[in-house]
């Protein structure tokens, strides 16, 4: 039985056709409610773990088979998905009900604690597999006359691609920088992934600016950067960030919200999101200051690899299974 979003595009909530869907989803998502309790029951399944908060799909069947909830907040929502909540209040109401919510970052963890303050809301970081990044720097960064540097991910207005062409722009043609962009990722919208590359050409920088289009071997990119730029507005937590940094990369990131979060200001750079002349000035700082940056790259390297780690993070969401399992065979408060 599957399950629909609670969450919608802040462009589509007022049409009158997406509102009638609406009511049909509400429908189809109580009937999946009653599958996921018949399963749990069935299966004698001990917890439920909600994985996003854009549905909420299993919270009731938890509920009536009086088994622990966890609730994952991975997203801020508004700011990150431009999406809105079909009823927020209830939404969040709901949200209370859950035993744990995991934030994957305390900027999430801030933003809903605010909203609601009888949530039990705890931080657990996001963990990404390092298997691969162990062993991938084979080489220092800054070692050549080009500074190679690359942005990963989705070609999206949040994620920041023109302030950093602007960025390009201005390096090549005013500081005269020897340096390389690569765009790793595709756009959602043909018409913006064509506007950005419209951008470049108009700017004349097809020759400092390559787009790769979707790849699937990130770790090899990584490889060959110097530089990992995250320009995006609002990242919950940033597993582009965290790759980049146990790639050995050095990243420069906008100053918001997780990306802020992780680089703190010693395992990276940070600039004014939305400068394209602040981001320029950190370029720059990096390429003048290059064996300063070798030791940040290599400290921030050490610290992802140790700090966010998949193995770690299933080793604090099993904690809090334990917990959660302690308190329900128990009956003990739940603190």
């Amino acid at each position: 039985m599957r399950g629909y979003p609670w969450v919608i595009a802040s462009d589509r909530k007022t049409k009158f056709r997406d509102k009638l869907f609406w009511i049909a989803k509400k429908i189809m998502n109580y009937l999946a409610d009653k599958k996921v309790e018949t399963i749990i029951r069935k299966k004698q399944i001990d917890v439920i773990h909600i994985n996003a908060f854009t549905a909420a799909v299993g919270v009731n069947a938890a509920k009536k088979t009086g088994i622990p909830c966890i609730w994952h907040i991975r997203e801020f929502v508004e700011e990150d998905l431009k999406k809105e909540f079909w009823n927020k209040k209830k939404s969040l109401f709901y949200l209370s009900k859950a035993d744990i919510a995991i934030a994957i970052s305390e900027s999430v963890y801030n933003k809903f604690k605010a909203e609601s303050p009888k949530s039990n809301i705890v931080v657990v970081y996001n963990g990404v597999p390092n298997r691969e990044y162990l062993r991938i720097r084979d080489q220092e960064i800054l070692n050549n006359d080009v500074v190679n540097v690359l942005i990963p991910g989705r070609i999206d207005p949040g994620k920041g691609h023109e302030e950093l062409i602007d960025a390009i722009e201005l390096l090549v043609k005013k500081e005269k920088a020897n340096v390389h962009l690569k765009i790793a990722g595709v756009s959602q919208s043909k018409e913006y992934g064509n506007y950005i590359k419209e951008k470049v050409h108009a700017s004349d920088l097809d020759n400092n600016i390559e787009f790769l289009g979707y790849r699937d071997d990130l770790p090899d990119l990584y490889k060959k950067a110097d530089i990992v730029v995250v320009a995006s507005r609002a990242e919950a937590f940033g597993r582009v960030t965290v790759e980049a940094m146990m790639a050995g990369c050095l990243v420069i990131g906008a100053d918001t919200a997780g990306t802020k979060e992780l680089i703190q200001s010693k395992y990276g750079l940070l600039y004014e999101q939305g400068a394209s002349t602040d981001l320029v000035e950190k370029i720059l700082f990096a390429m003048k200051n290059k064996e300063e940056m070798k030791k940040i790259a290599n400290n921030a390297r050490e610290h992802a690899l140790n700090c966010y780690s998949a193995k770690r993070n299933a080793q604090d969401i099993l904690k809090l299974y334990d917990k959660c399992l302690k308190k329900y065979r128990k009956d003990e408060h739940f603190e």
